[in-house]
């Protein structure tokens, strides 16, 4: 059987899709967080006396079972705020493009989850067209920031997220992530860009206990810092190292050869040691760390153990409470999101399939095999056109009923003939294409000969007998899908002027 549609053409990006089908993973996140309360419990009860390492091999355990709370919240976030422009993008489309946007933009920039962010979209050159904040009466540009120009250049991805950077619009700190965005010919056209407070990331740390020197944090790579719990010794107010780069980060070495762990050392930002858990985001590019303070580990680990019963099981019964408001509200959201999903896709494939047969239709066609140009595959393939001969008879004495039986007996004759890698398309009237991938000319020659005898005796076994001509031509290495489906075209009307009921098959091109 053909395949009625590339699934690259029919298909959201998958990370899209599996956000509107997490609800049984928040489900598991739910359970998970009532896990690591009760293992919180379980550490906190345990009475540790004893010498220096048993204490700090208990506080690295304790840092091990708090990080994931943390850092699924900085990874749930981050896949929020890709789902949020992705669906902002889909509704530009489907609501006129860019002169909806700043409807579409208050709409998509209200508060979600607590998220305190600002949605912007840029043009080709970078400049600020729409703002869910108040854009200043000057110009605003992009243009020169990294991210941006990453996002131009014509090998770029979907998204990126860009290192914090001093915002144009507030002057404080933000993390940008932006989405790429292209015309239907492929032509860059600006981006979706969401600047992400790194104060709101820091807040889902609230219910964690770092003491007075521990700290969470999150780093790229290069040692650049996303954001961080700062520690000052002597005053309060110290400077902010969000934006810092420092490759001497205690965190990256055992980052670089295992995606989660264990580090101990002495901080390169403010001179402390400290030991805890990190966990890379390998999406992102990210590491996410727990630092515990060594000397404050040490001196107030007995004193301390008390107050851990007590404020373990005052953050159970919130963060249960807050798990279970947050499992409800999501549900409700993501239900939405199949919902809007499913009609998505039901629109999209009826843009591509013919009404009367089942087939592909023309757009869907030109899709198909312009996917297949670009993809460059290595063996030739070939296309047949397909013309029913002289089927306004057919129409004219029989009515255009019988006509139709006959366009779907060739149909469905059609689709049982070739391959499962095939494509078969009706591009109007009596006209039809078949797309053979990998197929050279001899086995071209052999499909479309089975093809023809097969149809013929379905059409035939309906009452109906018709004949068919056929064009042949095999290709590789082609750019020009609308040339190349004249030069078949053409062929199939020789075959119509030597008599019909034929196949010519034209020279092979680009082979």
């Amino acid at each position: 059987m053909s395949q009625p549609m590339m699934s690259a053409t029919s298909e959201l990006p998958s990370n899209v899709v599996a956000e509107a089908r997490l609800p049984a993973v928040l489900l598991a996140i739910v359970l998970g967080w009532a896990a690591l309360i009760g293992a919180l419990a379980y550490f906190t009860e345990r009475d540790i006396a004893g010498d220096r390492a048993q204490t700090l091999e208990t506080a690295a355990q304790r840092a091990e079972t708090l990080l994931p709370l943390f850092g699924n919240s900085v990874q749930r976030a981050l896949d929020d705020t890709r789902l949020l422009l992705s669906a902002l993008e889909l509704a530009l489309e489907s609501n006129g493009g860019d002169g909806a946007a700043r409807d579409l933009l208050q709409r998509f920039g209200a508060p979600q989850d607590g998220m305190r962010q600002r949605i912007s979209i840029a043009d080709a050159r970078g400049r600020l067209i729409a703002s869910t904040a108040d854009l200043p009466a000057a110009s605003l540009s992009v243009a020169d920031r990294d991210y941006f120009q990453r996002l131009a250049a014509p090998d770029a991805p979907g998204w990126i997220l860009g290192k914090p950077v001093i915002s144009h619009v507030t002057d404080d700190w933000t993390i940008p992530l932006a989405v790429r965005r292209v015309a239907a010919d492929g032509r860059f056209t600006g981006a979706l860009i969401t600047a992400i407070d790194p104060q709101w990331l820091l807040t889902m740390a609230g219910s964690m206990d770092l003491g007075r020197t521990g700290t969470v944090g999150v780093v790229d790579f290069d040692g650049t810092v996303y954001l961080r719990r700062d520690i000052d010794l002597h005053h309060a107010g110290a400077a902010s190292t969000i934006g810092t780069t420092n490759p001497r980060l205690i965190v990256l070495e055992p980052a670089r050869t295992a995606p989660s762990g264990r580090f101990s050392g002495t901080s390169a930002l403010d001179g402390l040691r400290r030991l805890g858990s990190y966990r890379v985001l390998p999406q992102y590019g990210l590491i996410v760390a727990y630092g515990l303070g060594e000397d404050e580990v040490l001196t107030q680990h007995m004193r301390r153990a008390g107050a851990e019963r007590r404020l373990a099981l005052l953050s159970g019964v919130l963060l249960t409470a807050i798990a279970g408001g947050l499992f409800l509200w999501r549900l409700r959201d993501w239900r939405q999101a199949r919902q809007l999903l499913a009609a998505w896709r039901q629109a999209h494939t009826a843009a591509r399939t013919d009404v009367l047969t089942g087939l592909g239709n023309r757009r869907g066609y030109e899709e198909h095999i312009g996917a297949l140009l670009a993809s460059r595959p290595p063996m030739p393939s070939s296309l047949l056109y397909i013309d029913c001969d002289d089927f306004k008879r057919i129409n004219d004495s029989a009515g255009h009923e019988a006509g139709d039986a006959v366009l779907c007996a060739l149909a469905a004759s059609f689709s049982d003939s070739v391959r499962a890698s095939d494509y078969v398309a009706r591009l109007g009237g009596d006209e039809f294409v078949v797309l053979l991938a990998n197929a050279g000319e001899v086995a071209a020659a052999a499909i479309a000969g089975k093809l023809k005898s097969r149809a013929e005796a379905a059409v035939a076994a309906i009452g109906l007998p018709v004949t068919l001509s056929i064009g042949q031509i095999t290709f590789r290495r082609v750019h020009d899908a609308a040339a190349l489906t004249r030069e078949v075209d053409a062929a199939m009307y020789s075959a119509k002027r030597e008599g019909k009921n034929r196949i010519v098959r034209v020279t092979s091109i680009g082979t």
